[in-house]
């Protein structure tokens, strides 16, 4: 992965960015508030296309200019870029949800049904264990996010290679 440092305010870096550019690409800016990522649209775009704002006096933080995610056709047929809210935090899970909750998922072998939501079936052995104080709900629920996460993951993996392995088309 390449790492290219940008200013905006100074137009330092920018030329970093045309390898990325092009007809038929789509960028997409991420990053946390404040750090400049619509003020690039506004540069990239050669107009004032999207909102900025000031960072916080107090600790220099953004202030969700962008609340919404937005596409902009760039000039020259140089593609398409999307501007995202800020982020308070970037990560990708990367952990296994089973790793960090052994015990759940040793509980929920137990349950009646192998396809049990742990919601309203029958013979489910999370539900016995919350009701009998054995685990949090808080808990549960926590296991039950991190599972939903990285199916989400897996299945963008999925699609992501599955996209990789077409033939590239031709420009």
């Amino acid at each position: 992965m390449a790492v290219h440092l940008l200013s905006v305010a100074g137009g330092q870096g920018l030329e970093a960015l045309e390898p990325y550019l092009g007809e038929g690409r789509t960028i997409a800016l991420i990053g946390s508030s404040g750090v400049g990522k619509s003020s690039l649209v506004n540069i990239l775009t050669g107009e004032d296309a999207a909102l900025t704002g000031e960072t916080r006096d107090g600790d220099g933080k953004g202030r969700h200019t962008t609340t919404w995610r937005e596409m902009f056709l760039l000039p020259g047929d140089r593609g398409v870029l999307i501007d995202n809210p800020g982020l308070r935090e970037v990560g990708l899970f990367t952990g296994d949800a089973a790793e960090a909750f052994t015990d759940l998922e040793e509980l929920a072998t137990n349950c009646q049904f192998r396809s049990c939501s742990h919601e309203t079936e029958p013979g489910c052995a999370i539900r016995a264990a919350v009701r009998s104080g054995q685990v949090s709900r808080e808990r549960v629920d926590a296991w039950k996010e991190r599972s939903q996460e990285a199916e989400q993951v897996g299945k963008w993996l999925q699609e992501s290679n599955r996209r990789r392995s077409r033939k590239p088309r031709k420009r």
